[in-house]
């Protein structure tokens, strides 16, 4: 891959999340115009090999979101990443291509899911979403944010997929974060060994299944983790209303535990830190894109 393409297209949200990590979601009115956005896309001579990536807020809120899609589409062959929480989705204006890649939350079972988005109903309208994305050839990377509520509910991913028949391309298995908001909330802090279990739990049931992304997970919570090299970082562009194509650093917390110092992975954990990357199981060991 040689560069990633992001756009904070809004800040609207139609979902609450009580650990929301945006400063700027649900505070703000301004946004990336379809005009502007085209005109700097046609700047970047994007190629196959390029990432777009649309998110916000929740980028489906935006007045011309079907419209960047459709132009996305019929300009261009680079790889679209869509971050959506999937409630709001008109699954007929959506092109239906591989190239576009829907990646949506899952918090836990329905009554938990909805209480992280503070929205009533919303798991039912992203299962619903879901499934409709899963006819298409769009590909459907369902992201699990494990929270501490999540664990102590006994939710299991392989249980949950199999009961909603869902057949995600890809699984991102991502750690809730501390934030102004979570703590606001009052948000219970992951404890890191249960987190830790989850994780290997998880991956034993799945790694043989599916395509599995961890994200903002210490590598050595891994099990049968490779020594893999990151080969090459790609550039990482920002852009919302306030900043256009900002070269930046995407930029994760991954080294939580007391002996990450001193760990002989942490080279590799501060390395995904500062970039895109993710480790990845797929059939084996490897460090991609998320």
């Amino acid at each position: 891959m040689n560069n990633i393409y992001y756009f904070n297209i809004d800040y609207f949200c139609n979902n609450n999340c009580v650990f929301c990590f945006s400063s700027s979601t649900g505070t703000t009115k301004k946004i990336i115009t379809f005009e502007s956005l085209l005109n700097t896309v046609k700047r970047l001579n994007l190629n196959e090999n390029d990432l777009i990536v649309l998110n916000g807020g929740e980028p489906a809120l935006h007045p011309s979101f079907y419209n960047i899609l459709l132009f996305l589409y019929k300009q261009y062959n680079s790889s679209v990443a869509i971050y959506s929480n999937g409630t709001n989705l008109d699954i007929l204006k959506i092109p239906d291509s591989s190239r576009f890649r829907f990646i949506t939350p899952i918090h836990g079972n329905k009554n938990l899911h909805d209480f992280i988005t503070q929205n009533s109903g919303s798991f039912d309208k992203t299962l619903k979403n879901i499934y409709l994305l899963q006819q298409k050839k769009c590909k459907v990377n369902i992201k699990f944010i494990v929270s501490q509520e999540m664990i102590e509910s006994n939710f299991n991913i392989q249980d949950f997929l199999e009961s909603k028949k869902l057949f995600p391309d890809t699984i991102i298995i991502a750690r809730m974060n501390n934030t102004k908001k979570s703590k606001k909330n009052n948000v219970k802090s992951l404890f890191i060994p249960q987190f830790s279990d989850f994780i290997q739990n998880s991956y034993m049931n799945l790694h043989k299944k599916m395509r599995i992304e961890f994200l903002d997970v210490p590598v050595c919570f891994l099990p049968d983790f490779e020594n893999c090299n990151i080969q090459k970082t790609p550039s990482f562009y920002f852009s919302d209303y306030n900043h256009n194509l900002q070269k930046r650093n995407y930029f994760k917390k991954i080294r939580i535990l007391e002996k990450c110092k001193n760990c002989n992975q942490m080279n590799i954990c501060k390395s995904l830190e500062s970039s895109y990357l993710t480790p990845i199981y797929d059939k084996q060991w490897i460090i991609d894109c998320e």
